[in-house]
């Protein structure tokens, strides 16, 4: 039996027993209550402290999202834009190249909307009537 008792040596059960002693007050344990002590004024502000840095750090990662997010969307736009603007052109070439007189005698020519061996007038918008 005393075998089964000695299995820790007997230093570890000493540690444990300071150890139990040392973590309550002795006036708490005679009276079955823990003592409750207030906590320094450098432990207030030191957690306060940590709680503005935290919220510090939140704002500043939540800031970057946004910024980065805008800087997304405004690549995203100018890219529309260019596109828009390429499209723009485009249509302006094809208006202007349907609008010139080569072309508008050609279709007048093709859809019979001229005599033969007459030459023919044309008159673009704003020219007429001056």
């Amino acid at each position: 039996m005393a075998i089964l008792q000695r299995q820790l040596p007997r230093s570890y059960t000493q540690a444990a027993v300071r150890a139990s002693a040392a973590r309550a007050p002795r006036r708490a344990r005679s009276a079955g209550r823990a003592a409750v002590r207030p906590l320094p004024r450098a432990t207030y502000c030191s957690i306060a402290g940590a709680a503005l840095l935290g919220a510090l750090l939140v704002a500043h990662v939540a800031g970057c999202a946004r910024m980065t997010a805008a800087s997304y969307r405004t690549v995203r736009l100018t890219e529309q834009l260019a596109s828009v603007r390429l499209h723009n052109q485009m249509w302006q070439e094809q208006l202007d190249a349907r609008r010139a007189g080569h072309a508008v005698a050609e279709w007048a020519r093709t859809n019979g909307m001229t005599r033969d061996g007459r030459p023919m007038v044309v008159l673009t918008a704003g020219s007429a009537g001056g």
